[in-house]
């Protein structure tokens, strides 16, 4: 079995209110990379850890009447569920190819428990600074399209509940994306079109960016965050607006925390 060893420490090029963020790069025994993100260097020696297998087999299928791409990983049936791979036949039909991307699992606090909305602010900036250097570097190794997300509570269907999220770096656009990719390149113009709306749809607003409501929501609580001067993507925010965005990040789960008086199932995307 092939193993890396590799262990190495760098600085990102951002910073954080004039602080450094380090981070950390290592391989565990299974060959998956783990990355550490901090204001201070991580020097700990590493912990003896599971003898982790290689899980092999995941390809994408495209649905041949939504013109959709989807993941099929048979390594994903032993994944933990609430802690205290059958192979497919041919099916010459099917275009697929393999899942060349990435999946990571992005961690947000050594706590057991905790959200967005009770991070530190500090926190919630090294989290962004952690997606910012995942997008890049995901982008430079070729993926087409790179997604950190999180799913919250059980009805969404978490089975890990300390804070944590996921990002997926793709080999292709999935079709809404490259839909709305269309309609910006067409033309549309979302941060006219939140400005229009005003107060009956905005939220929050904090260091140039805003949290609204959008007049085309498709779920009954749907709020979106976005710049109100137009960025390229995160990796393009000023210090200002990554403060912001940090901010209404935490703002967002708070608010629907204390609406429905509960840690309320949702989504980030």
């Amino acid at each position: 079995m092939f193993m890396r060893t590799e262990d190495t420490a760098s600085v990102l090029k951002r910073r954080v209110n004039g602080r450094s963020v380090h981070r950390r790069h290592t391989v565990k025994t299974d060959g998956r990379d783990l990355f550490l993100f901090g204001y201070n260097a991580h020097k700990l020696e590493r912990m003896p850890g599971e003898d982790l297998q290689t899980t092999a087999g995941s390809e994408l299928r495209r649905h041949p009447l939504r013109g959709e791409w989807s993941i099929y990983a048979a390594g994903r049936q032993t994944r933990p569920f609430n802690p205290s791979a059958a192979e497919s036949p041919p099916n010459s039909t099917v275009e697929t190819h393999a899942a060349t991307g990435a999946c990571e699992v992005i961690v947000y606090s050594p706590k057991a428990e905790g959200s967005l909305a009770t991070l530190s602010q500090d926190r919630r900036r090294l989290l962004l600074e952690a997606w910012i250097d995942r997008y890049e570097s995901m982008f430079a190794a070729g993926c087409a399209f790179v997604l950190p997300f999180e799913n919250r509570g059980d009805e969404v269907g978490v089975t890990l509940h300390h804070p944590h999220g996921q990002i997926y770096g793709l080999p292709v656009v999935p079709q809404p994306q490259q839909t709305a990719l269309d309609a910006f390149e067409n033309g549309y113009d979302l941060a006219a079109d939140v400005e229009t709306w005003g107060a009956p749809f905005w939220i929050a607003e904090a260091g140039g960016m805003v949290s609204y409501a959008p007049r085309f929501a498709r779920f009954p609580y749907e709020v979106w965050i976005s710049a109100q001067s137009p960025v390229s993507g995160p990796w393009a925010l000023s210090e200002e607006q990554a403060d912001g965005f940090a901010h209404l990040l935490g703002d967002t789960v708070r608010r629907y925390d204390a609406f429905f008086g509960r840690e309320t199932p949702c989504m980030l995307r």
